[in-house]
């Protein structure tokens, strides 16, 4: 009954969240994160924690600890699944032999947005470069959703252009709204993608002064719709990227 119990708190802590009573939300959560780990789903122990952090973030408190709770879930996963290696001890690259789950997936991709949020560039680089090598092994086709690849390609594009790399950041853009533009009338998730990583497009080619081509690709860009129907994992997409 007990592992019932702390799956429920959990659950109802993330409804909470959804509805935007982050209060309720964080007390439900922290009380769940007291019990005993051994107690409860793995896959919701870890959305815990994660969630933990979306709410700091939300609420505009110490990022550090937002981090703690992400790197928390990160190692929490390494822990409880043999299968998940990393490049070294208290790494969060993972090695290429490494079989992911979503929830490790999930982690990692959350704690490389904080990173960029966060403005550490080379850090949130690092994690969305090992996680774009890691979807294209064959350890990761069975969990593979997809906006998975283009995604990253587009927190890529976006890194790379606030680094001022303004020629590869656009390079990356078109990739993700290529690859993502392919499941986009049957997948929300990856129609967000493509109409997220367009948008991104035509606003490089502006800056680089070819507005002949933007306008080209604004065309395009209204002609995207989103799909009224679709079962996806993926929340809140808007929260999930940044802009130029």
């Amino acid at each position: 009954w007990q592992k019932t119990y702390v799956d429920i708190v959990i659950r109802l802590a993330m409804a909470k969240a959804e509805i935007g009573d982050l209060e309720n939300a964080n007390k439900l959560v922290l009380y769940s994160t007291r019990v005993p780990i051994d107690v409860g789903s793995l896959d919701l122990r870890s959305k815990s924690l994660r969630l933990v952090s979306k709410i700091l973030t939300l609420k505009g408190e110490d990022p550090e600890k937002a981090e703690n709770y992400l790197l928390d879930a990160v190692r929490f996963n390494e822990i409880h699944h043999d299968d998940i290696h990393f490049k070294a001890n208290g790494s969060v690259l993972l090695d290429a032999s490494s079989k992911l789950n979503r929830e490790t997936f999930q982690s990692l991709l959350d704690l490389g947005v904080l990173y960029s949020r966060q403005e550490k560039y080379s850090k949130s680089l690092e994690i969305f470069l090992n996680l774009l090598q890691i979807t294209e092994s064959e350890n990761f086709k069975e969990i593979e959703e997809h906006a998975d690849a283009p995604l990253l390609k587009s927190y890529i594009g976006e890194i790379l252009y606030r680094k001022g790399m303004i020629e590869n950041s656009l390079k990356w853009s078109q990739d993700a709204y290529t690859e993502a533009s392919f499941h986009a009338k049957a997948n929300i998730a990856a129609a967000v993608v493509s109409q997220h990583s367009l948008q991104n497009c035509i606003s490089l080619y502006k800056k680089l002064g070819n507005e002949e081509k933007a306008q080209e690709l604004e065309k395009v860009l209204s002609e995207i719709v989103i799909p009224a129907r679709n079962e996806t994992s993926w929340k809140s997409a808007k929260d999930l990227f940044f802009s130029f």
